[in-house]
């Protein structure tokens, strides 16, 4: 090939990277050796940064360009992505809000895409595929023309089925496919998007430490977004970037003329096809590339989710049941309040009628009621007039002279009372056997039985107690019989 008067573009990326980590230092002309006819690396370096490339002859571009204009404009677009722009010199015609600066920077990476673009679309129109894109192998000549050089491992596309598995170019801009032995159009695209992207974060793609960290990089890793680097990147400009560093190639550029009208498209300041992904679009590519991760990771969530319904349903049910029991509850609570105060009222107007009933017994019977509906009112929190009402009734049936008369029923032959419990509940007869029973007043049903003798027996006060007298009351020894339950006890 001719002889071209330019700078490789990784000596300029090298130099754009010296002037961002100190770029005070290029505010004083630098000195560099230089050959006749052609541009100096910094020299290149300001022309691509400010977007002033020589019209006129490539000789005319050797000489130093001025400190004040271009390189203030430079300090503008290197300046690290976190850092404020500097202020230039009183009475700079260079506006140093960097804006316009930035701007013409990364149109100008656009414009060297472009011109990588549509010669690697001359090539795979001639079923030449170049297999080893890269800034080294990109020439930038004095009038800002790109040229790529060494075609030493192009190849034709139908050459590729019968290739070897060898793995030739440079590792890091190589495709993933060509880690499987298969070398397409698609491969240089790739690269070409891994040299712009390089180009405009000043950082590879994939900065493995071996080989087998990088490739593993390529072939498993998203590259990470551009503006995530430097947030002066135009988005247009970051998604072309990132469709062409796409890992499988049917979703980068069909062919490198789409890549080319993309690039100009967006140097034109018109709209692109290619739109920045969205956050499902670049979910649903990684799943296809790693599909039993996926597979995995979707039956996980199908488990989680199909457990949350679960038991979100049975939640639901649980509270409506629960909603459900509390009405029931309440329901009930003020069913049994409303059956206890009215009882309350019953046992009220019984006492009261029973009171002036003029029986015998209604004296007791009065006061039996007094003391149920008392014990209610102290649960129920009875209104006090109420409460009032009741002690009246109660005041007025102990004033009252009032008797109960029980019966026995009918007494056995040969049997003879010989005492009564106070309270008339029970009774002591005697047999012609001289047997001793207790029966139950009300009923005439025997309660025990206590041994023969010829004595005398009474009940205690208390009902509980019989009381047996031998012979004579003063000089005979007593006996004291415990008559609760079925056998007495001495």
């Amino acid at each position: 090939m001719q002889y071209i008067p330019g700078q490789a573009l990784d000596k300029v990326l090298d130099d754009v990277r010296k002037l961002r980590a100190a770029p005070l230092a290029s505010t004083t002309p630098l000195v560099e050796q230089k050959t006749e006819g052609v541009p100096s690396v910094h020299a290149i370096t300001q022309a691509l940064c400010t977007g002033r490339f020589e019209t006129g002859a490539a000789s005319g571009f050797a000489r130093e360009l001025p400190v004040t204009e271009p390189v203030e404009a430079l300090l503008a677009v290197v300046a690290p992505p976190v850092a404020e722009p500097e202020q230039g010199a009183e009475g700079s015609s260079v506006s140093l809000t960097s804006s316009a600066a930035e701007g013409r920077y990364y149109r100008e990476i656009a414009r060297i895409g472009v011109q990588v673009a549509d010669a690697l679309a001359y090539a795979h129109d001639r079923e030449v595929i170049h297999r080893d894109i890269k800034p080294a192998n990109l020439l930038l000549d004095a009038r800002g023309n790109v040229w790529i050089t060494d075609f030493g491992l192009a190849m034709f596309e139908e050459e590729n089925l019968s290739q070897s598995q060898d793995i030739v170019g440079t590792l890091r801009y190589m495709s993933p496919e060509r880690f499987e032995g298969t070398s397409s159009k698609a491969a240089d695209i790739y690269a070409l998007g891994a040299t712009l992207y390089e180009m405009l974060t000043l950082r590879p793609v994939f900065d493995g430490k071996d080989r087998l960290h990088l490739i593993n990089q390529i072939v498993q890793d998203p590259p990470l977004p551009l503006r995530r680097l430097d947030p002066r990147i135009p988005r247009d400009l970051e998604a072309i970037v990132l469709k062409a560093l796409a890992k499988d190639p049917t979703h980068r550029f069909h062919t490198a003329e789409q890549f080319r009208k993309d690039l100009e498209r967006f140097c034109k300041n018109l709209p692109t096809q290619t739109r920045p992904l969205s956050a499902p679009a670049r979910f649903g590519r990684w799943c296809r590339r790693n599909p039993a991760l996926a597979a995995l990771i979707a039956a996980v969530m199908l488990v989680t989710t199909a457990g949350a319904v679960t038991a979100s349903v049975f939640a639901v049910r649980a509270n409506a049941n629960a909603r459900k029991f509390a009405r029931e509850y309440h329901t009930a609570r003020a069913a049994e309040l409303e059956g206890r105060h009215d009882l309350f009222e019953a046992y009220l107007s019984d006492a009261r009628a029973t009171r002036m009933s003029r029986r015998s017994g209604q004296r007791f019977q009065t006061l039996a009621r007094v003391a149920q509906a008392a014990e209610l009112a102290r649960e129920l929190q009875v209104p006090q007039e109420r409460v009032d009402e009741l002690r009246q009734v109660a005041v007025t049936a102990l004033a009252m002279p009032d008797l109960v008369t029980r019966y026995l029923g009918e007494v056995p032959r040969n049997s003879v009372v010989a005492d009564i419990s106070d309270d008339a509940a029970r009774a002591i007869l005697w047999e012609t056997d001289h047997r001793h029973l207790v029966v139950r007043m009300s009923d005439g049903a025997e309660l025990c039985r206590l041994p023969p003798a010829d004595t005398l027996e009474s009940f205690s006060p208390d009902g509980r107690y019989i009381v047996r007298y031998h012979g004579d009351f003063q000089d005979i020894p007593v006996e004291l019989w415990n008559t609760e339950g079925s056998k007495p006890r001495l």
